[in-house]
């Protein structure tokens, strides 16, 4: 009888200790997981799109990469967004949600960066559907080119037709920000960040700081997103001219500065692209309040007649006439 008393504590007794080495194997096992690097950090701006998140949440959680993160921001949405995004969340680990007040498609773009765990990072829009196989596909590219950025083209469920054609890339490209994967420690190392101070362009801006700054840039030209411009509660549509005309001027004197700043003017390829991008803003043609609110975002330098002459005619013309209704402002 004692000894099988003996023998029970014995068993107790190792029994004991394996459950406190499970224990601390999964506790640590959970640490790891915690501290592991994810893929991809896809950032999703959330604000009013109860119609559309579902369908957004089940092309970025059914990914064909596994390893990412999702990190969705609910911007004060009114309506049942947010509550949507907690129930992916509850079912799904790598979703991460935080609730914030409304403060804008940037800024809350900007709190994706800060909070991003991922090497790469890839933006959509709440309202928005990503191929399934964009990130591993994306990813794989990225690694092999050692590149710091990944372009892929997009379609448009409006249109019928691709959004962006991709040719071979210019010495400073512009475009959209889910049309690409960003390396995470290239934006953070080079501190690139949305401009809070607008509501319209921001994206343009964002790759124009970006691109000059890249090592590399690759493009694939598979039609990996399908953009809604029908959604007028997403956090990027507006359609007051005059209130996007006052963004663009903030853009053009934020990617201005950056680009002197860094010295990029000292190049002559770097001032006829930044005048292009400029030009291709010209919808304000005829108001002189305007042209001349763009012009004051832009220093004297890019203004000079031995620049202009550098540019295709087309763009010189949009210059000269934009110089010339500016003075008629009063």
């Amino acid at each position: 009888m004692k000894n099988k008393k003996t023998l029970f504590l014995m068993l107790t007794f190792v029994a004991l200790i394996l459950s406190v080495l499970f224990f601390l194997k999964q506790q640590n096992f959970l640490k790891s997981q915690d501290n592991k690097t994810p893929k991809i950090s896809i950032i999703i701006p959330v604000y009013n799109v109860e119609k559309y998140i579902r369908e957004c949440m089940y092309s970025a959680t059914n990914q064909t990469l596994k390893d990412i993160e999702i990190i969705c921001i609910d911007d004060g949405s009114p309506d049942n967004s947010g509550a949507i995004i907690d129930e992916y969340a509850s079912k799904d680990s790598r979703v991460h949600v935080v609730h914030q007040k409304n403060s804008g498609v940037s800024a809350t773009r900007n709190n994706g960066i800060d909070l991003a765990k991922g090497e790469y990072i890839k933006f959509m829009d709440s309202d928005d559907v990503l191929d399934l196989n964009a990130c591993e596909i994306c990813y794989n590219k990225a690694k092999s080119e050692n590149a710091d950025i990944v372009v892929h083209d997009s379609f448009n469920e409006v249109f019928n037709k691709g959004q962006f054609f991709l040719i071979p890339l210019p010495e400073f490209p512009d475009g959209v920000v889910w049309s690409g994967l960003y390396k995470t420690s290239f934006i953070k190392g080079n501190n690139i960040r949305f401009n809070e101070s607008t509501s319209y362009g921001e994206d343009q801006a964002f790759n124009l700081l970006c691109n000059p700054k890249a090592n590399k840039i690759v493009c694939i030209p598979n039609h990996f997103y399908i953009y809604r411009t029908s959604n007028d509660n997403s956090l990027c549509h507006d359609s007051k001219i005059d209130k996007h005309s006052k963004s663009h001027a903030t853009n053009v004197n934020y990617v201005y500065n950056d680009w002197k700043n860094n010295g990029y003017f000292s190049n002559d390829t770097a001032k006829v692209n930044f005048l292009k991008w400029f030009c291709e803003m010209d919808y304000w043609k005829d108001d002189p309040d305007i042209n001349k609110m763009f012009l004051d975002s832009i220093g004297e330098e890019l203004l000079k007649e031995d620049v202009l002459n550098m540019l295709p005619k087309d763009c010189r013309k949009t210059m000269k006439n934009i110089i010339e209704i500016a003075k008629l402002k009063k």
